[in-house]
């Protein structure tokens, strides 16, 4: 749709231009045409389509491209316009000359674009007549300035030499499973993993495998449109070849020497697939066998009979070399509990979860489960199933497999893991309260002192996350007696219990305790994580960093994922990138709804009010705050309020702001908002209401002192400021020297802010001049337009002009938030390919931003772009 819309801009500034959308049929071309012209608002859209009736006849697809300019034919010269009618007489000869045709075309797509842009659509190019595919991209060739875009949409076999192509690919994986869930939101989680290996990614597939083989209540098998098309096509072939196609669908790799032993075990040869491939169902080719669409080979499959089927994958498990295959194909083949197959799937699972592959290995879990006879051995499986299916971010799939695992094992293990999986799902969808009493409950089966412990410590983040100190103080008497691990939680949950009371030691042995833990080369993703949000709690940025920067390299869609991508923005965000920390948030919040985790989903919103709050965008901090599902409301609401009170202080618009803020210093999330306690400071000193800004005051003085942030301890000397105005003067000297030893630029760039503000009214305007420039610079830089102009405002009311000083701009201030985050790490050397596994984007996507960077840069190469000296990623 970017490479759409830019045509679509392009036809309303005047430019024309042209592309063809190519794939496979399902793959959604159409869908894009559909959506082009829904988005073509101000144009005058024309729609064209090939069709196989009209295929042989000369020009019949011109006249629907041509319907608003008939009239201006004779506006011609001559030879063109007696070319064109007879090209769309009803007896066109093929003999017309297509030149003078083509040309006529191209005239009358610019008289009818004269008063406002022309789009024209044209749909199943590859079924138009040769005659007027070869006009349309003749014309589409030479638009050039006329405000013309023109999409064609066809597969492989349209021929349009010169035009510019957009090839569709399939879906990701985790795309799909959306598509599915949509369409089909209410399959067992089998069926759902079976569709989306059979759709491979094509959206029609998607949609209609459920259509046509889900049945309705009777039992009687429903048929999609296009399915039964292709099980018409399949049953016109030879037995035989259906045969070969059976096993050719089972294997599913498409590899020929698997394929090929298996049908001479079948008594069957290569041979038997040549009707096929003629039929245009299959393509054979040296290196692979394909079909060329999922559902030909869904057909192909549910059209053989049961007993050709378990033959089919009988014979596949003898003869493929992978162990893990073999078990697939041995499951299939088996109709009833087997211990044997259930013990290979079991194995299968056991390697590809030692390889990482979490998917996978909770599939071959559940296979596995379901063929074991014996009720534990069935339940110890299905809680791996759980627990690798939660690892992987398939939290739905995850709290059904535990729910089915929960009455059948009484394994001290399985219930941990049980307890763990269903403490995740009650964190992020339903109460921070009855997810650590989960997990406490559960930490009574884990065994050894440091594994218990270690679990009471994730107990102890829910207890703390939510306020409940009851849980906590119960969780610090169940450390007693766990060794050194146990001691080591015991130091966080008392650090833990003093900031919920509201008095943290000035030096406090717990959280920076496990933040250095965390630091370690060898510490488990877990326990890092956890030692990053411990850093988020108490402001410590550059630890943040430390923590999180490697789990963002090696961060696949996993359950961590939302999270480290929320915390990477965090450090962003407080770091000033904010354009790349809107992708990044972005991202997280894509993959958290993508997961089921509603609270990281809102965690990511609230960061993502907070930056359009930055920004001074009000309007986005309402919109992304919108519509939290189950219990997040609350949640977005602080993240809300505190927002649009940012964007409140930079209006100078101090009693709405302390309106908005009172709540949320108050609530019962208030040991979770120290980092707002300054701008309520803010807003109570500049109302006169001394005692609420002490308050705060004294709850931001404990805070910065139990962290010992830079940033922190200067933001403490400007609210010292503001508090004693009869010694503001040396405060904010302290404040700024702080801060240059601190990162967080906004905080700088307020404090130079409120100190040139004191100044010119102590009539030291002089003086204002340089920490207003440099607020009003730094703003700038940042995109913070509200503070920016604040800034503006005061420094010409020293008498300043605001002539740019040259601070250097960094060029990819010119990008989208994409596009910069995409030209950083080509800059590294790393492939499109490497980049979009980064971003979880297709490799086209990144080619595409890529090529829309380069212009803004300057640049026409990836080694030119490395000779801008870029930085590195940028937190």
């Amino acid at each position: 749709m970017a490479v759409l819309r830019d045509l679509l801009d392009g036809a309303r500034r005047g430019r024309g231009g042209a592309v063809v959308v190519r794939g496979e049929p399902g793959i959604g071309k159409s869908a894009l045409l559909d959506e082009t012209a829904r988005r073509a608002a101000g144009l005058r859209v024309n729609r064209g389509w090939g069709s196989v009736a009209e295929a042989a006849l000369p020009f019949a697809g011109l006249q629907p491209l041509l319907r608003d300019a008939l009239d201006r034919v004779g506006e011609l010269p001559a030879s063109e316009a007696a070319a064109l009618r007879d090209a769309l007489a009803p007896a066109a000869a093929h003999g017309a000359d297509h030149r003078l045709v083509a040309t006529a075309v191209l005239a009358l797509w610019t008289a009818a674009s004269a008063d406002r842009g022309l789009v024209l659509l044209i749909d199943d190019a590859h079924w138009l007549d040769g005659e007027s595919a070869r006009a349309l991209a003749f014309a589409a060739r030479r638009i050039g300035r006329a405000p013309v875009a023109v999409v064609f949409a066809a597969d492989d076999t349209f021929a349009a030499p010169g035009l510019p192509v957009l090839r569709l690919a399939r879906l990701a994986r985790a795309d799909a499973a959306r598509v599915l869930r949509e369409h089909a939101g209410d399959l067992p989680g089998d069926r759902h993993d079976h569709y989306l290996e059979l759709a491979d990614g094509n959206p029609l597939a998607l949609i209609e495998l459920p259509e046509a083989f889900e049945p309705d209540p009777p039992g009687r098998l429903k048929r999609g449109q296009a399915h039964r098309a292709y099980l018409e096509r399949i049953r016109r072939l030879p037995d035989a070849t259906r045969h070969a196609l059976a096993c050719l669908a089972a294997e599913g790799t498409g590899d020929p020497g698997t394929a090929l032993r298996a049908l001479r075990t079948l008594g069957l040869s290569l041979d038997e697939l040549a009707p096929a491939e003629q039929a245009s169902l299959v393509e054979v080719a040296p290196g692979a066998i394909t079909f060329r669409h999922p559902l030909i080979r869904a057909a192909a499959y549910k059209d053989a009979p049961i007993g050709r089927r378990l033959a089919v994958r009988r014979v596949l498990a003898g003869v493929v070399d992978d162990a893990a295959r073999r078990s697939w194909h041995l499951c299939a083949a088996t109709a009833g509990p087997d211990e044997s197959v259930a013990a290979e799937l079991d194995r299968a699972a056991r390697d590809a979860e030692r390889k990482g592959d979490l998917a996978a290995a909770s599939i071959a879990y559940e296979r596995a489960a379901r063929l074991t006879p014996a009720a534990r051995q069935r339940g110890h499986r299905l809680t791996a199933a759980a627990r690798t299916a939660l690892a992987c971010g398939r939290t739905e799939r995850a709290k059904e497999l535990a729910g089915t695992a929960a009455p059948l094992t009484d394994l001290p293990p399985d219930l941990a893991d049980l307890a763990e999986v269903r403490a995740v799902i009650e964190a992020e969808q339903g109460s921070l309260s009855a997810a650590a009493r989960v997990r406490v409950a559960g930490a009574a089966h884990r065994g050894s002192g440091e594994r218990t412990a270690g679990m009471l410590l994730d107990a102890a983040y829910d207890a703390f996350s939510g306020g409940h100190r009851d849980i906590l103080t119960d969780i610090a008497h169940r450390l007693d007696g766990l060794g050194p691990a146990g001691a080591s939680a015991a130091a966080w949950v008392a650090d833990a219990l003093a900031l919920l009371r509201g008095d943290p030691a000035p030096r406090p042995a717990g959280f920076p305790g496990l933040i250095a833990v965390g630091r370690a080369s060898d510490a488990p993703d877990g326990v890092r994580l956890l030692a990053a949000q411990t850093a988020l709690h108490i402001g410590a940025d550059e630890a943040l960093y430390g923590l999180i920067r490697p789990l963002v390299d090696r961060c696949a869609p996993t359950v961590h994922r939302p999270r480290v991508l929320r915390l990477y923005g965090k450090v962003q965000l407080s770091r000033g990138a904010l354009p790349d920390a809107q992708a990044t948030l972005a991202e997280a919040l894509r993959a958290a709804d993508e997961a089921g985790q509603h609270r990281q989903a809102a965690y990511a919103r609230g960061t993502l009010a907070l930056l359009a709050a930055v920004r001074g965008d009000a309007d986005a901090c309402e919109r992304v705050t919108r519509d939290a599902p189950g219990d997040m409301g609350p949640i977005l609401d602080n993240w809300r309020a505190s927002s649009l009170a940012l964007v409140e202080l930079a209006g100078r618009r101090h009693a709405r702001a302390l309106e908005r803020l009172d709540d949320v210093v108050t609530g019962p999330a208030r040991h979770l908002t120290a980092a707002v306690l300054p701008d309520h400071v803010e807003a109570a000193v500049c109302l006169g209401r001394t005692s609420a800004a002490q308050e705060s005051f004294a709850r931001f003085t404990a805070y910065a002192r139990h962290g010992g942030q830079p940033w922190a301890l200067a933001v403490l000397a400007r609210c010292r400021a503001l508090l004693d105005p009869e010694h503001a003067h040396g405060h904010f000297a302290e404040a700024v020297r702080l801060h240059r030893a601190a990162g967080r630029p906004l905080e700088r760039a307020r404090t130079d802010l409120l100190y040139g503000e004191w100044l010119r009214r102590a009539s030291k305007r002089a003086e204002a001049r340089c920490p207003l420039r440099s607020a009003w610079e730094a703003f700038d830089r940042l995109g913070a337009r509200l503070w920016a102009e604040r800034a503006a405002a005061e420094l010409r009311a020293t008498g300043e002009s605001l002539d740019r000083r040259d601070p250097g701009p960094d060029p990819l201030a010119r990008l989208t938030a994409q596009e910069a985050h995409v030209v950083r790490l080509a800059a590294t050397g790393a492939t499109n390919r490497d980049i979009a596994a980064q971003l979880s984007l297709s490799h086209r996507t990144v080619g595409y931003h890529l090529y829309k960077a380069f212009p803004k840069l300057g640049v026409t190469s990836r080694m030119e772009l490395q000779r801008l000296g870029l930085p590195p990623d940028r937190p």
